[in-house]
């Protein structure tokens, strides 16, 4: 698991941001200013739960970046699908069903 340990302990806890602000990603400022094309995200991480993906939007909080909730409790697929054509989102956090 990228910014971890792995194994979800608390001791992860705002690492994933640690991570991207380590130089995961070119440059923060781009980041926080993406517009990519046909909604597609900067960066995309895939979790295996739905917690888990809450966790992670949690920890990337204090970057100040556009996320795009892409689990099952947020909204249907469809739903997830014209919030990303209309909107520009730095990051996607998702379970791997919604992310196909």
């Amino acid at each position: 698991e990228a910014g971890g340990k792995g194994g979800g302990g608390r001791g992860e806890e705002k690492n994933f941001a640690r991570f991207l602000r380590g130089g995961a990603v070119a440059s923060m400022k781009r980041l926080k200013k993406w517009k990519g094309r046909d909604g597609s995200p900067m960066v995309v991480v895939a979790c295996l739960s739905a917690r888990r993906a809450v966790s992670i939007l949690k920890q990337l909080a204090p970057l100040n970046v556009r996320c795009a909730k892409l689990f099952p409790k947020h909204m249907d697929a469809e739903g997830q699908a014209k919030m990303l054509r209309e909107n520009s989102y730095g990051i996607a956090v998702g379970t791997p069903n919604r992310l196909l």
